[in-house]
């Protein structure tokens, strides 16, 4: 299992991981809000339900902003990034959907997490200085 030299880039790969859950959410909340106004027909659910879309919208274009600077020490790849090439077949998607939700999850609950694309192990704890 690798581990990560810098505990400056684990630090952003937590908060990067924390974020995507964030979008998450937020995303489910702005559809849910928004439903639920349509189906009880009041304006009073429109003035949240546009603070969270709004929310959404800020946080997901910063998420997209700050994706390129957390990358795999090993393959130079962010996790975060969809990329156009095969991903490794050690690596599982998360509910059968997402493989960057599977490495947030990871990132977030368990001690390691798998590289998308190299499929190496990594810790999220920061290596030892000798």
């Amino acid at each position: 299992m690798h581990r990560h030299k810098f505990a400056r880039t684990l630090r952003s790969l937590k908060f990067s991981a924390w974020h995507l859950i964030l979008n998450i959410l937020l995303g489910f909340g702005a559809v849910i809000v928004f439903i639920y106004s349509v189906l009880i027909e009041q304006q009073l659910w429109n003035t949240p339900g546009g603070f969270i879309i709004v929310l959404w919208l800020a946080s997901a274009l910063l998420f997209f902003i700050r994706r390129f600077s957390v990358r795999c020490p090993l393959c130079v790849v962010s996790p975060w990034i969809n990329q156009k090439c095969q991903r490794n077949r050690k690596v599982k998607k998360a509910l059968g959907v997402s493989y960057r939700l599977r490495v947030a999850l990871a990132i977030i609950f368990r001690d390691s997490y798998r590289c998308p694309y190299c499929g190496e192990r990594f810790s999220s704890r920061v290596s030892r200085k000798d």
